[in-house]
């Protein structure tokens, strides 16, 4: 009889091992402050009888030269991954749920939203990129920024530029053009006054400084 309780205990042992190799679940408490990298708590198992993992740590997407540090957050779907034992598990993020679905099922579509209204969106069908940004957007380089656009670039809003401007090309308004002194408008109303003089052309330069 020892023998067959010995077996039973050892069969029911590997049983909640292989339970717990991979568990799916919903994280329930987050703390990216916590151990050493952050630490988040899963509940798993059914709605009538939930249970809660210890906290364990989070598998980064990338952790060598190239680093990616994206924290979950409480209510994201994960993973988690053990040798048979939760409390020695990783939590691997994410996976899609009634609560957090799926924003899109095309299959050409990558997309980034970051929870506050900004996203990141490549259609490599259609070929468009498009980059929505709830605040301000900050490019610092040492070098050149370089754009190139065969087709020409469409910018809508007000541009504050530091420093020299040089173009190849014309430069076309459909309103006036000012620099500190006054506008090119004002220019030409100070030599308009002076073209005539007695009904023959005046040959004098203007009175007025340029």
């Amino acid at each position: 009889m020892t023998d067959v309780f010995d077996l039973s205990e050892r069969l029911e042992a590997l049983e909640r091992a292989v339970a717990e190799i991979v568990v799916r679940g919903v994280i329930s408490d987050a703390d990216s402050q916590k151990g050493e990298y952050g630490m988040v708590r899963v509940t798993y198992g059914s709605v009538t009888t939930p249970m809660k993992t210890g906290w364990l740590p989070v598998k980064p997407m990338r952790a060598g030269k190239a680093i990616v540090w994206w924290f979950p957050e409480v209510g994201e779907g994960v993973t988690v991954i053990s040798s048979g034992d939760l409390r020695m598990g990783e939590v691997f993020p994410g996976s899609f749920h009634a609560q957090h679905p799926a924003p899109s099922n095309d299959a050409d579509v990558f997309l980034v939203q970051f929870g506050d209204g900004s996203s990141v969106e490549h259609n490599r069908e259609q070929h468009t990129l498009k980059i929505v940004n709830a605040g301000d957007i900050d490019v610092t380089t040492p070098k050149q920024i370089r754009m190139t656009a065969t087709k020409g670039f469409v910018m809508v809003g007000d541009i504050t530029h530091t420093g020299d401007i040089k173009t190849t090309g014309n430069i076309a308004a459909d309103k006036d053009i000012s620099d500190k002194t006054r506008s090119m408008a004002a220019d030409r109303g100070i030599y308009n006054g002076h073209i005539h003089k007695h009904g023959k052309p005046n040959t004098s330069p203007p009175k007025q400084a340029q």
